[in-house]
């Protein structure tokens, strides 16, 4: 049995904003599982136990991510500060 890891949201978004766009939207899923595992489960302030698919659109859906050419930004003017 595989023991999930939880991980705060917050930490995928400062991986994001260190690429400086290196990620590309369709890699962002990968990415995060090369860095953070399979077995990784994302909290937030609003949403508990997303996968790296669900966390993708959780960031999308609340624009905290920007997509230009394909590629993934930080949106700082809604990323949290605490």
């Amino acid at each position: 049995m595989t023991q999930l890891t939880h991980i705060h949201a917050h930490e995928a978004l400062a991986l994001i904003d260190a690429s400086s766009g290196e990620i590309s939207i369709a890699e962002l899923p990968q990415t995060l599982v090369a860095v953070f595992g399979e077995a990784a489960r994302f909290n937030a302030c609003s949403a508990r136990g997303m996968d790296v698919n669900q966390l993708t659109q959780f960031f999308i859906d609340r624009n905290k991510i920007v997509v230009r050419d394909g590629r993934v930004y930080l949106n700082r003017a809604n990323a949290c500060s605490h």
